[in-house]
């Protein structure tokens, strides 16, 4: 493809593309690459879910579109194009449902608001008048209609079991908790943010957010309220021995930092905090206290002592694992849907995982047997 057109950033807290015009292709003189843009910001500002302090989905299809104009450069959508866009995502190893949610679906409304676009003339001279062929318009229009990619391959077997997935027994957990050196203030932040995980089942995002703020004592134990994903703010039970644990971390990190410290955990705060310099605490100029540790560095602490025990683990996994041992427990799944805050409980029974059960659908086990 060319790459006659440059796209870039504005660099603002708008997120909108800006389209840097240089010598191209003839038939952009007849499509207004603007006006598409807009159509789909248009389209997506009137979801309810765009509705929401993150406004989760405006940028979703923000970035996918970002990355489909880039992609283009100043090449004419065409089915051929959106072929190769697909089989370019394919091959970032990029799930079906990700391609079509975050990169088909706004590639498709900008083609489609390109095909609607009324035609445009230009003077080139010599009182002849040029127009936008219509088969280019058609070649745009069949682009916007490009399928999904297919989700599964159809099976028989219940697709709630996926061996990607890792759900660890309560000894596994038991394992690497033990495995924490609890002696230094690293290992007790470790332990406490691990123990957090797997008793509250949180997101990886909603863990680096806890504030001491955040968990109330009620009449069963502790709850945890912060905000999650598309900023819901629902209440999650938290084990009270997790909530010891993050006690005594905060009480050992501030206990060598004087009272106006700003580096000091306060109720505010993030209860996570990076460690890098002097014996217990960064400098500090080096990061601010108001933020914490990232996701990506929370998400490292998780991995770094689970892997000892389940190579290749997941952040998330520690959801699944709480999901798979409260089923096992007994829990109802009711119960393990209001905890994992899921709107489907199909999505729930995902998370449980259970493996298809291959031995009670064999004769051989009934005592029927053939020859």
């Amino acid at each position: 493809m060319s790459t006659a057109l440059t796209v870039y950033q504005q660099p603002t807290a708008r997120t909108d593309i800006v389209f840097v015009e240089t010598p191209i292709n003839p038939y952009r003189r007849f499509f207004d690459f603007h006006a598409a843009y807009q159509s789909v910001l248009n389209h997506v500002s009137g979801l309810p879910s765009d509705h929401t302090p993150e406004r989760h989905t405006r940028k979703v299809y923000i970035s996918g579109l970002n990355y489909f104009i880039k992609f283009l450069q100043d090449d004419l959508p065409t089915p051929e194009i959106m072929r190769s866009y697909v089989a370019h995502l394919a091959d970032r190893n990029l799930q079906a449902q990700t391609i079509n949610a975050r990169y088909l679906t706004p590639a498709r409304h900008f083609c489609r608001a390109l095909a609607a676009q009324p035609l445009r003339f230009e003077d080139v001279g010599d009182g002849k008048m040029l127009f936008g062929l219509p088969e280019w318009r058609e070649q745009i229009r069949q682009a916007s209609d490009t399928k999904d990619v297919p989700k599964f391959t159809h099976t028989d077997i219940s697709p709630l079991y996926d061996p990607r997935f890792h759900r660890l027994s309560i000894q596994q957990v038991n394992a690497i908790l033990r495995g924490v050196d609890t002696s230094t203030l690293g290992g007790l932040r470790d332990y406490a943010m691990l123990h957090t995980a797997f008793s509250s089942a949180l997101r990886l995002a909603e863990i680096t957010r806890l504030t001491l703020s955040s968990i109330t004592p009620v009449d069963a134990g502790y709850i945890v309220t912060v905000r999650g994903k598309r900023s819901n703010m629902t209440p999650v039970p938290i084990a009270a021995k997790a909530v010891e644990d993050i006690r005594r971390y905060v009480e050992a990190f501030n206990a060598d930092l004087s009272l106006d410290d700003p580096r000091r955990i306060t109720e505010d705060t993030p209860i996570w905090q990076p460690l890098l310099k002097s014996k217990h605490h960064p400098a500090i100029t080096d990061y601010n206290p108001a933020k914490g540790i990232s996701n990506q560095s929370a998400r490292q602490i998780i991995c770094k002592h689970a892997e000892k025990v389940c190579p290749g683990f997941n952040p998330h996994d520690t959801r699944r694992t709480a999901a798979a041992l409260a089923y096992d427990a007994g829990m109802p799944l009711p119960q393990i849907q209001r905890m994992l805050r899921h709107k489907d409980p199909g999505t729930t029974l995902r998370y449980i995982g259970q493996k298809p059960d291959y031995a009670s659908s064999n004769l051989n086990t009934y005592g029927v047997s053939f020859g």
